[in-house]
């Protein structure tokens, strides 16, 4: 008796009695079970010889190695918890389906079809993407700058292709100037300039710092929402507004769904690569996710052996492929005097976009993939040196290899440099000759392949 009413008192003295009952709900923490552990082992400690041996086994007990002793709070959570766990995965196939994440499924006979509404019937439609592509100085800003005009004023497309609906039009004009380029433009096109709006680029959430699609694609969508009228909004050009060509494909994904909620139709516009014997399609610069995203690719092309320019169908989901139209970029002079360029359209042609690009890279021998890379590098390092691992990773989402981007390098005499510290804390950039500075660091041109250092690769 003497020895049970000493054990028990024990127990009292640390709050052990009947603990095996007391704690094991099932809101115990694990901070419980090690401050209950601490005790146990303290009582036990007070115990025979054989309680001192429990002790010694439960206080030695580590994340490492558990004791498994009944005696040990923490192993006795270790177990419920198990069991706990085992029950939830042998539960029932109804409770498994009533506790899984599901997704919406809609009828098809309870979704209301819709009606595509267009822009320019045929060719661009709104609320959806579209891209105009082309290679340098071939009027697609001049193009973009008609389009405006003429949703501002609901004019007549050319051609009698119909009328553009009347509405608002935002401008996102990285290359051309507004005030000297993009407005007298704009003014020799007829348009009325109370209906379009520019945004400025260099200045986001009262910020100075550049606009950038991926980040504030929701902010211009709220300022575009102001509007109640936008039908065009016009992006020139897209990898101006991004910081790696490697997001267009989620970039044009923001894009598309901004198109949706505003029901405005978004135009943006892109380079050609410089490639031979291949489709309009894979000519894009950049990733394919643009080409992908977008609902219609317009390709402008100089026509052969003549001084107009070719506005073709590349592709058009929602409609057949309509014939392309032929233009012409020739001086007009606003009302202050000033001399711009403008498109005068020039009637029908049947020729498509594949076979205008084959008919103008048909005579010149071009070395496709080199001529693919050194644009890309033309494009990344223009505004400053880039590491060399993300310049081959881009370089492998647009497709191309790292062999074609190393002759490109050499052909454009880019610059290796190391910045930063040995080993791991630094690494190899690449930059354009125009923008390196040979006292700086370590440098050397790439006038041979091999000079890429491994570590770069």
């Amino acid at each position: 008796m003497s020895r049970n009413r000493k054990k028990s008192s024990r127990g009292k003295e640390v709050g052990l009695r009947s603990w095996k009952k007391a704690w094991q709900a099932e809101t115990a923490t694990f901070d419980e079970a090690k401050s209950l552990r601490a005790r146990v082992v303290k009582s036990l400690q007070k115990g025979g010889e054989k309680e001192r041996e429990t002790a010694r086994v439960v206080g030695r007990c580590r994340r490492a190695k558990r004791c498994g002793s009944t005696e040990c709070p923490v192993c006795v959570r270790r177990r419920r918890r198990k069991a706990q766990r085992k029950r939830l995965t042998h539960t029932t196939p109804q409770m498994a389906h009533q506790s899984a994440s599901t997704v919406i499924l809609k009828r098809a006979s309870d979704i209301t079809p819709g009606n595509i509404k267009w822009l320019w019937p045929g060719r661009i439609a709104l609320g959806k993407l579209s891209v105009i592509a082309g290679d340098p100085k071939l009027g697609k800003s001049q193009l973009a700058a008609f389009l405006a005009a003429t949703v501002s004023i609901g004019g007549k497309w050319p051609c009698h292709e119909g009328a553009a609906p009347l509405g608002t039009v935002i401008i996102l004009s990285a290359e051309d100037d507004a005030g000297d380029t993009v407005i007298p433009r704009l003014e020799v096109a007829n348009a009325n300039l109370s209906r379009i709006h520019f945004v400025d680029i260099n200045t986001v959430d009262n910020a100075c710092r550049p606009l950038d699609l991926m980040a504030d694609a929701q902010i211009l969508e709220q300022e575009i929402r102001r509007f109640a009228d936008v039908r065009l909004v016009v992006i020139d050009p897209i990898t101006a507004f991004l910081k790696s060509t490697s997001v267009q494909r989620a970039a044009a994904a923001r894009l598309q769904r901004l198109a949706e909620n505003s029901g405005a139709a978004v135009v943006v516009i892109s380079h050609l690569a410089k490639t031979a014997s291949r489709s309009a399609l894979t000519q894009v610069m950049g990733s394919l996710g643009l080409v992908a995203v977008a609902r219609a690719l317009l390709i402008v092309v100089r026509e052969k052996e003549t001084d107009r320019r070719l506005f073709l169908a590349a592709e058009n989901n929602f409609a057949n492929t309509r014939a392309g139209l032929a233009f012409k970029i020739e001086p007009k002079t606003t009302s202050v005097g000033t001399q711009v360029s403008a498109v005068v359209w020039d009637g029908p042609v049947t020729i498509s976009a594949d076979e205008a690009l084959a008919s103008v890279s048909g005579g010149t021998k071009l070395q496709p993939a080199l001529a693919d890379a050194k644009d890309f590098l033309r494009l990344l390092l223009a505004d400053g040196p880039v590491p060399v691992k993300s310049v081959r990773r881009e370089a492998a989402d647009a497709g191309i290899s790292w062999a074609s981007l190393r002759r490109a390098a050499e052909s454009l005499g880019v610059k290796s440099r190391r910045i930063g510290g040995i080993a791991g804390q630094g690494c190899w950039i690449w930059e354009l000759p125009d923008g390196s500075d040979p006292a700086r660091g370590n440098t050397r041109v790439l006038t041979d392949a091999r000079l890429v250092p491994s570590s770069a690769e």
